[in-house]
């Protein structure tokens, strides 16, 4: 099995046809850059450890990790929900996941607009 890396890169998930659903975790300011934003996220995740040969390791427990190390970082990003294994977060995405996955397999999105999406945010006014 190949080792666990972190790639900060650009993709187009619906042009890819990898995108099942858009989950909301946090909303940012719109007076701040996107690049801005981008490069912020990306100092955070960059940090997040990523464990290698060991089998109850995987990328979920790694987003798991990340969604913290995000939502530790407070201000816009306090909002992203404390997703824990065996969690009420984690049933409700993984429910979520199933629904859309059987959406986007009836009917395969065209546009962003038309993929699947739930609100996750958490104490947001």
């Amino acid at each position: 099995m190949p080792p666990w890396r972190y790639e900060h890169r650009v993709s187009d998930s619906l042009g890819e046809g990898m995108i099942t659903g858009r989950v909301l975790i946090a909303k940012l300011p719109t007076h701040e850059l996107l690049a801005t934003h981008a490069e912020r996220i990306h100092d955070i995740l960059v940090h997040v450890p990523l464990i290698q040969d060991d089998a109850q390791w995987d990328c979920r427990v790694w987003m798991n990790h990340a969604l913290a190390a995000l939502r530790a970082e407070g201000s816009n990003l306090s909002t992203i929900p404390d997703v824990t294994d065996g969690g009420q977060a984690e049933d409700k995405l993984k429910a979520f996941g199933d629904m859309a996955q059987d959406r986007v397999l009836r009917k395969r999105p065209s546009y962003v607009s038309d993929v699947p999406h739930i609100d996750m945010r958490v104490g947001r006014k």
